[in-house]
């Protein structure tokens, strides 16, 4: 199975911090927002589909399959990481 590079912009919650100790070796990259910064939910782009998980009271997901959402949400993705250090 082909491993693909994960770059996660999260908050500072537990969760975040457990990614963070796993670190690479999960081939994933993690840069934290400031706080008191604190998400209600996950994007997820992988090719052409975009998922979106809300965490409220009741979990809900969307799912699109769009190549040019896609795109405008890898360019929101990338303005983003590029701001964090």
């Amino acid at each position: 199975m082909k491993k693909t590079m994960s770059y996660i912009i999260a908050d500072s919650s537990s969760f975040s911090q457990k990614l963070i100790n796993q670190g690479e070796a999960d081939f994933r990259q993690i840069k934290i927002l400031p706080e008191p910064t604190i998400l209600g939910g996950t994007i997820i782009v992988y090719g052409n589909k975009l998922g979106m998980i809300s965490y409220g009271n009741e979990l809900k997901t969307v799912i699109i399959e769009d190549a040019h959402i896609s795109e405008i949400l890898r360019l929101f993705h990338s303005l983003a990481w590029r701001s964090l250090s």
